[in-house]
Parts: C-alpha cells; sequence; structure tokens
C-alpha cells in the first residue's frame, strides 16, 4: 500500500478481486468518507460480498434507506438500549469462559472471543439456547464471512460456493428464528422488552 500512496498520492484508483475502486487515505479521507453528509460517494463492495449479502443488506442500500435502516439500528444498539443487557451478557461471558477453559492448559484467544461474542449476541437478540443449533449457525456464519473475500467463481468445491449454501442456511435459521417469536408474540406468549 505505502508503495502505491508514494507513486500515486493519498487518493488513487486500483482494482481489487476485478473490482475497481478508489483508494483514500490518511486522515482527511477517513473524514471525508465517514462525515456522514451526503458526499456524492457510493459504497459498493467486491462482487462476492454483493452475491452473499444481497442487493438489500445494509451494506450495499444507500440514501434515505439506508439512514432509516441505520437509524434503527443505531437507536436498538444505543448505550441505553444495551445497558439493560450488561448483566445478562457478563453472566453469558462468564459461563462461556469457564466452559471453554475448563481442564484446558491454553487456548486460542482470538478464536475464542469470536465464539463467546457470537453466542452472546445469538442468546441476546435472538434468544438462542446454547446446542446444536446455535453450534452450526456459528460455523455456517463463519464460512459465510470466509467466502465475502474469496476469488469470484461459484462452482462446487469453491469458497465461494461453500459461502453461498451456508448463507442459505443461516437465512433459513433466522427466518425460522424470526417466525417462531414473531408466532409467539400474537399468542401473548412473548412480551417485547421495551426500553
Amino acid at each position: 500500500m505505502q508503495t502505491r500512496i508514494d507513486k500515486y498520492g493519498p487518493v488513487f484508483k486500483t482494482s481489487l478481486l476485478g473490482s475497481k475502486m478508489v483508494v483514500l487515505t490518511g486522515q482527511a479521507g477517513n473524514g471525508f468518507m465517514f462525515s456522514g453528509g451526503d458526499n456524492g460517494i457510493s459504497f459498493n463492495q467486491p462482487g462476492t460480498v454483493a452475491k452473499i449479502l444481497r442487493k438489500y443488506s445494509l451494506i450495499e442500500i444507500s440514501g434515505p434507506q439506508h439512514r432509516l435502516i441505520r437509524g434503527a439500528i443505531s437507536n436498538f444498539l444505543k448505550p441505553e438500549s444495551i445497558q439493560r443487557y450488561v448483566e445478562e451478557m457478563d453472566s453469558l461471558v462468564q459461563k462461556q469462559l469457564f466452559k471453554e477453559l475448563a481442564g484446558k492448559d491454553s487456548v486460542k484467544i482470538v478464536t475464542l472471543m469470536k465464539k463467546i461474542s457470537f453466542n452472546v449476541s445469538c442468546s441476546i437478540f435472538f434468544g438462542l439456547p446454547d446446542g446444536k443449533v446455535k453450534d452450526q449457525l456459528l460455523e455456517d456464519f463463519s464460512t459465510t464471512v470466509k467466502g465475502t473475500w474469496a476469488v469470484p467463481w461459484n462452482f462446487p468445491g469453491t469458497v465461494l460456493h461453500r459461502a453461498m449454501q451456508a448463507r442459505g442456511r443461516v437465512c433459513k435459521v433466522l427466518s425460522n428464528l424470526i417466525t417462531f417469536h414473531e408466532d409467539n408474540w400474537k399468542k401473548g406468549l412473548l412480551i417485547p422488552k421495551t426500553t
């Protein structure tokens, strides 16, 4: 990267995985990109990301629709909202740590923290209990993430093909969870938590 910055300056065009892009570097570039205003820049991901996440993901949409969804997510994840879950998160993290560290002399901390973060998120956001479904969901989610930066070849045996299949399974599990919670809410068995 530094050789390109030295040769072309802090803003240059390049190609990554067959996708043309502009690279902005430095503090001024970051400030421009993330200023939050309508600066005329649209964010496009490599083709594999678009294939896996589809065109209606938060990454792919822009303009008023993006602001609306981002606002809803920001409201959901604001400190006041998350504060309600701190005690539950703490309990889940401790439980996971004791479970994962029991009888082991060493662990891979990055892998462990990813697993704990995923498990806590699934428990808090989806009410998903520990078990085979959550373990399979983690495996499928990891496979999907690996596919986002794979070579864009989608045929059997490739990373992207496995990622697309895993994405299908993730979507099916999440769709079933949403339907389950929606049905329980309609029957009065589930009371939504409020801030």
